[in-house]
């Protein structure tokens, strides 16, 4: 990038600072002078001459200079005259060439003698913010006086000449780079505490540096940047303890929301609030969808709880999962008849199971059925469901998402736990109702849900998910996004009303053909 100087060399540099900034509002471009001069003039030994006499030699109409650089772009040539009218050693010329959003900034030290770049660097910042650009063009010239081989020195700027701009530029000039030089410090100095720092004292740390420097001080932005991520770290740390507890069956409900309220008054202000505040309204059975945090689950077949896995299950593993919602009852009759009106769902074949490329009877399907528009829809294919996911800005979830909703992470057997079906009503499931109805089916022995078909959406309050979805077992096994078998089978989970307890567990995989539609299958969304 550069040839290094000695130190005798640099003794006698005499620089010329020029700065190119088409576009750019004079205020700035002043502004970035300053800082360009002040940023050469740091450099040991180095002296900076005024701004006023490069200022005139560019502009004095008869001048011979200002006749060949007319157009401002000052090109080599240029700039080797420029620098022997004003007896400059070098030019130090910084171009901002604006982009779209940022700006470039390209810094050339030109040594006239040679007639060749002692030192060239570049560095980008946000056109429209003039802090960081200063700081960009202040960089740049750092680095190219560093690698021309000098002592950059905060208190060595010598500025020759007098004018308008004289004694007080002078004055303002050191000030500032005094200043800059202590918040520099001091920030340095605040990265090292903080790398020793537990994350509660660097939050403090970094508050009280924000205290001293005020809002828009010496890196304000970075203190306020960093506090940002060190509390959003916090918060999702504690969000996924949170997520834990309110799974503990043994813990009361009371409990679980202090906890709750407990993260919400700490992190209140960090931007997973609203998944804190969903865990809190699954408790309360507020909301219509429910949060699931970022984290891994236990997914598949865990053998210490479950003897009934499929070989489709195996191998359980640990899988990672983005946050996301879902949710918290299927969809029903009734909002599916809204996407209906809306134009954009389709009602035929509603009224009619079909699958083996036939009809299959009307009887186990809700649609226009009186009493049934707080059941679940049913009788729907996949395109149908994926329909009314879109229509309500939502989509229909992935299997990984699916099965954390409704065990949560510690690889459970069911949405409430471990324990089988008893005398809890849970889940809508095949048991004693239906084997009245239908003696030859397989049924859960001596439950009884009370349920022979569909029950009202979100029915069995005793089996919610640990993030609070309800029916994420029985009532009707649901379409999800993924391919149980590549283009042939779309997967399907929950079981559902038909299906007997082996069929009804949180790891239970199945599909079938996208067009099927059956008394048993309907759909959630997710988002």
């Amino acid at each position: 990038m550069a040839s290094t100087a000695s130190a005798d060399d640099l003794a006698s540099v005499r620089v010329g600072v020029v700065v190119e900034a088409p576009g750019l509002p004079r205020a700035l471009v002043n502004r970035l002078e300053n800082a360009a001069r002040a940023g050469f003039g740091r450099t040991r030994g180095v002296s900076v001459i005024s701004g006023d006499t490069v200022r005139d030699a560019l502009q004095d109409a008869r001048s011979e200079i200002n006749q060949k650089c007319r157009a401002g772009v000052l090109d080599q040539r240029c700039q080797i005259e420029l620098g022997g009218s004003i007896g400059a050693t070098h030019v130090g010329q910084v171009r901002v060439v604006k982009g779209t959003a940022r700006c470039e900034v390209f810094v050339e030290l030109l040594n006239i003698a040679k007639e060749a770049s002692d030192a060239t660097s570049s560095d980008k910042a946000p056109c429209s913010d003039g802090d960081k650009l200063v700081d960009a063009v202040e960089r740049a010239v750092a680095v190219a006086m560093e690698s021309l081989g000098g002592a950059v020195s905060p208190k060595s700027l010598v500025i020759e000449g007098k004018g308008k701009d004289g004694p007080d530029l002078d004055r303002y000039v050191r000030e500032a780079q005094a200043a800059r030089a202590s918040a520099e410090s001091a920030w340095t100095d605040l990265r090292v505490r903080l790398a020793k720092s537990t994350p509660g004292q660097q939050v403090g740390l970094l508050d009280a540096y924000l205290t001293a420097v005020g809002p828009e001080g010496p890196h304000a932005d970075d203190a306020r940047s960093e506090r940002s991520r060190i509390r959003e770290s916090q918060a999702k740390s504690a969000l996924a303890k949170l997520a834990e507890v309110a799974q503990m069956k043994a813990l009361a409900t009371e409990r679980k929301k202090a906890a709750i309220a407990e993260w919400l008054a700490e992190y209140g202000d960090t931007a997973l609030a609203p998944e804190a505040q969903a865990l809190l309204d699954g408790l309360e059975g507020k909301g219509d969808m429910v949060s699931v945090p970022a984290g891994a689950f236990f997914m598949g077949c865990n053998a210490e709880v479950d003897r009934e896995c499929e070989a489709d299950e195996k191998p359980g593993r640990r899988v990672q999962v983005e946050a996301f919602r879902i949710d918290r009852t299927e969809v029903t009759v009734a909002e599916y008849r809204r996407c209906v009106d809306a134009g954009a769902c389709a009602a035929d074949g509603l009224k009619m199971q079909f699958w083996d490329d036939k009809d299959q009877g009307a009887g186990a399907c809700n649609w226009d059925k009186p009493g049934k528009d707080s059941h679940p829809i049913n009788c729907v294919d996949w395109s149908m469901a994926t329909a009314f996911c879109r229509w309500a800005k939502k989509r229909l979830p992935t299997e990984g998402e699916w099965e954390k909703a409704a065990r949560g992470t510690d690889g459970r057997k069911y949405p409430w736990g471990n324990a089988g079906y008893g005398s809890k009503r849970v889940a809508n499931i095949a048991d004693e109702s239906a084997k009245r109805d239908n003696p030859g089916w397989t049924t859960a022995e001596g439950y009884d849900d009370g349920v022979v078909f569909t029950a009202p959406a979100g029915s069995f309050s005793a089996g919610a998910s640990p993030y609070g979805a309800l029916d994420m077992i029985g009532n009707v096994a649901e379409w999800n996004s993924d391919w149980y078998e590549v283009n042939k089978y779309r997967s399907l989970r929950g079981g559902s009303w038909r299906y007997g307890p082996s069929r009804a567990r949180a790891s239970r995989r199945y599909g079938d053909e996208p067009a099927v539609r059956d008394g048993g299958v309907g759909f959630r969304c997710a988002q």
